[in-house]
């Protein structure tokens, strides 16, 4: 089977262990499982960072190997839901990974079955984002306290009627929705947002503030709050 190793460290965390210690950890777990190592991918940055050469090197590279190993789960992404939707991809296309510390390796039966369970739990966590997002909105709409500036695709209905019993109300911005619509449709297809920020930039579409330049800060914060949408 053909292998590749992701070892990343994290900048700001003295705590990880070092690119080298990884790639050995990897390279063990490799010749014990008689992987046959095709490349090693390596970075510096967070795993929260929408813009990771290396990482995104090696998804485009996935036709070169059949498994990717790391030292820890975080190592590929830092958030459940994201490690999910990336271990998805993945399984869609032919492809496994494996993590040594939680000694997860999907080439394998128990593997494949803590893959079902994490796809799960994260199906659980964003079901209750989305519950808390609703019951926020709505206790603040009891207060009688504004939510803020609104998110991209909605519009404030107490801005439009100025009844004070709508602060706090949302109401979808039909245009922009189309537009919210498209941002996850090009992350579905595994877009980054750097990706998604070319795609606007080349159709035109404005930006919540009309400008007609899109950054990947706005895309990310949009597509964090997918819960809301």
């Amino acid at each position: 089977m053909r292998a590749v190793i992701y070892a990343r460290v994290s900048l700001e965390k003295q705590s990880d262990s070092s690119i080298e210690a990884q790639i050995k950890k990897c390279t063990d777990h490799c010749k014990y499982h008689d992987y046959n190592i095709v490349d090693v991918y390596q970075e510096k940055g967070s795993g929260t960072k929408t813009s990771r050469p290396e990482f995104e090197r090696m998804m485009a590279e996935m036709n070169k190997w059949d498994i990717c190993v790391a030292y820890k789960l975080n190592r590929f992404h830092r958030h459940i839901v994201n490690s999910a939707q990336w271990a998805d991809l993945l399984h869609n296309n032919g492809k496994d990974f494996a993590v040594l510390d939680l000694q997860i390796d999907t080439s394998t039966p128990i593997g494949e079955f803590i893959f079902n369970l994490m796809s799960a739990l994260a199906q659980m966590e964003a079901a209750e984002t989305r519950e808390r997002t609703v019951m926020g909105m709505q206790a603040i709409k009891n207060r009688g306290k504004k939510v803020g500036k609104p998110a991209y695709g909605y519009d404030s209905k107490f801005a439009r009627t100025k009844n004070k019993d709508d602060k706090g109300v949302l109401e979808i911005n039909a245009e922009e929705a189309d537009i919210v619509r498209i941002i996850f449709a090009c992350r579905d297809k595994g877009l980054n947002n750097r990706d998604i920020c070319v795609e606007l930039n080349k159709r035109g579409i404005l930006t919540k503030s009309g400008l007609n330049k899109w950054s990947t800060s706005t895309v990310r914060d949009l597509i964090k709050k997918e819960a809301l949408y």
